[in-house]
């Protein structure tokens, strides 16, 4: 399956030290203008140990496949400035070609 890009990022990678020695997350892009799509997807879980339901909001992307993303990775929206960090990756099989890099994230910034 072929995706279609909804936005591109910057793939943000790694840390660095501040003006008070303090670790903080890098803000070189690593890569520049990756295009990528992004669905903002909504799932109700239950809590185990209140058993109430909640609503849980997620964002899967799509790139393409061979795209170095890794799972410690930061994406920057360039057309929102949303960053989103890569909690998993994977690429499933495909009988015709190479099939996309897919991958699962969470927000941790707002739109600007």
């Amino acid at each position: 399956m072929t995706f279609l890009a909804s936005t591109t990022v910057n793939v943000l990678r790694g840390t660095t030290l501040n003006a008070y020695q303090d670790e903080v997350p890098a803000t070189t892009p690593a890569l520049s203008g990756v295009p990528i799509s992004l669905i903002e997807r909504t799932a109700l879980q239950r809590d185990t140990a209140t058993g109430e339901s909640r609503r849980v909001t997620y964002v899967a992307g799509r790139c393409k496949a061979g795209t170095d993303i890794r799972e410690s990775d930061r994406l920057q929206d360039t057309r929102t400035g949303a960053v989103y960090a890569v909690l998993g990756k994977r690429t499933p099989g495909s009988i015709v070609g190479l099939a996309d890099l897919e991958l699962d994230l969470i927000r941790t910034t707002q739109d600007r």
